[in-house]
């Protein structure tokens, strides 16, 4: 048991008589008692063990109350009366509300073809208009997933893309078709290798967004270099200087 009711009043009534030393030594015998939700070993030499009895005085102590509070039993185990039903009631009571809760998991979870409250309350609230037929078959919602590829659509560039919506799905951020379309969109300019370099990288940082490796900015051709130099505002020789010794 985790816990158990204490009566303050009950027990000093019935146990008016014990000394400070006595009275620790009730304490742990009854805790154990509790803790193990059954009753105590019979020989005295175990129960020492467990009060952790080490002089004389100490051990007498465990004896006198063992015997007052804990008698031996027909099992050849001590036993409390009130300990006893105070456990049988709790595990009764456990046990009652084990089964409620069962009970009302089923209940909440178990199929219907009645709709909720929430449901009917909304229908009530915002009824559906009625559909018309000449314009049914125009506003019919298109169930059909579109996907559509770059033009180098290869197959280690399928396979990035099926890893790639597989790592969205485990981070619990699944791809939407209005984001697909745009990442197609965004790799059709980057080129096969570098999509492909950029998915495989963000995977393998677990990251969310698409993040291509770092790179030191001299890669490509120089229209290329001298368009990045362009956009930090630097001519193209003070931009090249800048990178190699790492200032940008």
């Amino acid at each position: 048991m985790i816990w158990f009711p204490f009566f303050p009043g009950d027990y000093m009534r019935d146990t008016a008589n014990l000394t400070l030393v006595e009275h620790g030594a009730y304490r742990v015998m009854l805790d154990h008692y509790y803790a193990t939700g059954g009753p105590l070993p019979g020989k005295i030499e175990s129960l020492i063990r467990i009060c952790r009895a080490f002089d004389e005085n100490e051990q007498n102590a465990v004896k006198l109350v063992a015997d007052v509070f804990f008698p031996v039993d027909g099992d050849g185990m001590r036993h409390n009366k009130r300990a006893d039903k105070v456990i049988a009631e709790q595990t009764e009571k456990q046990k009652d509300n084990t089964a409620k809760a069962k009970r009302a998991a089923s209940a909440r979870w178990a199929p219907s073809n009645a709709p909720s409250n929430a449901q009917a309350m909304r229908k009530q609230c915002h009824p559906e208009p009625e559909p018309d037929p000449e314009s049914e078959s125009d506003t019919k919602p298109n169930t059909e997933k579109e996907v559509v590829f770059p033009v180098f659509d290869s197959e280690e560039f399928r396979q990035a893309w099926k890893d790639w919506q597989q790592h969205r799905l485990e981070i619990e951020k699944p791809l939407k078709p209005a984001m697909s379309k745009a990442q197609m969109a965004k790799f059709s300019e980057w080129g096969e290798a570098r999509a492909i370099g950029a998915i495989r990288h963000t995977i393998a940082m677990g990251w969310q967004g698409l993040r291509e490796p770092e790179t030191t900015g001299l890669e490509g051709s120089e229209s290329e270099i001298a368009e990045r130099a362009k956009h930090a505002g630097r001519t193209v020789e003070n931009y090249k200087q800048m990178k190699a010794e790492g200032k940008l």
